[in-house]
C-alpha cells in the first residue's frame, strides 16, 4: 500500500539539512504539502509530490481534479514557481538565517520570568516524535496561572502579534525564512510585555 503524508506545515523541510527529514526522503509515496504555511505561496496553493510506482500519476491526476478548480488562478501558479526558484536558489542561506534566529530567540525568550521554552529533548525520543522543527518555538507559561489561549489573545489585542497556536498551558510561534531581526524583536518585545502584565 502506498503511503501518502500531509505535510501541510512542511514546504520547508527539503531545503536545509538542520531541519527534519523531509516525507519525501523518507520514502512516502505521495506528499501534500501546503505552500501558504511555511512557504511563499499565496492562499490556498498547494502541491502534491509523487514518487516511486504504487500510485500512478494519472490516477493522481484524477483525484486532484476532484477537488481543484477548473478555474486556477495564474497568481497562485506564478507565487509557487517563484518560491520554489527561490529555494532552489537561496533556500539554504535563506535557512541558515532562520535558523540562527530561531536558536537566539528561544535563549531571550527563555531569559523572560515565567517562560520556558520547549526543546527538542521534550518531544523527541523513545515514544515521542522522531523530530522536531526547530523553527516553531513552543513555550510553557503555566508558571503564571493564565492560559495559552488568554496570552495569546492578549497579545493579537495589545501588541497585534498573532501566534500559530496556543492550548491550556503554551503558546507557539512559527518563524519562517521570511522573519529577520525585526520581526523576532517584535515578537519579544510583545513576550516581555506579556510577561509584566500578567
Amino acid at each position: 500500500k502506498p503511503l501518502v503524508v500531509d505535510e501541510a506545515w512542511g514546504a520547508h523541510l527539503p531545503f536545509h539539512p538542520d531541519l527534519p527529514t523531509w516525507a519525501m526522503d523518507a520514502g512516502a509515496d505521495v506528499c501534500v504539502t501546503s505552500v501558504h504555511k511555511m512557504g511563499s505561496g499565496l492562499e490556498q496553493s498547494s502541491v502534491f509530490h509523487l514518487q516511486g510506482d504504487l500510485v500512478k500519476p494519472e490516477v493522481l491526476k484524477s483525484r486532484e481534479d476532484l477537488l481543484g478548480t477548473t478555474s486556477p488562478s495564474v497568481l497562485v501558479y506564478a507565487a509557487l514557481d517563484g518560491w520554489r526558484r527561490q529555494m532552489v536558489e537561496q533556500g539554504k542561506a535563506l535557512y541558515d538565517d532562520a535558523l540562527d534566529l530561531a536558536r537566539q530567540l528561544r535563549e531571550q525568550i527563555a531569559r523572560i520570568d515565567g517562560m520556558r521554552v520547549h526543546g527538542r529533548e521534550d518531544f523527541c525520543g523513545p515514544g515521542k516524535a522522531a523530530d522536531a522543527d526547530p523553527l516553531q518555538i513552543i513555550i510553557d507559561i503555566s508558571a503564571w496561572n493564565v492560559t495559552g489561549y488568554r496570552a495569546a489573545d492578549w497579545l493579537r489585542r495589545h501588541h497585534r502579534v498573532n501566534l500559530h497556536l496556543a492550548d491550556h498551558r503554551r503558546i507557539s510561534a512559527q518563524l519562517t525564512h521570511a522573519d529577520d531581526e525585526r520581526s523576532a524583536r517584535v515578537l519579544l518585545t510583545a513576550l516581555t510585555d506579556l510577561a509584566a502584565h500578567v
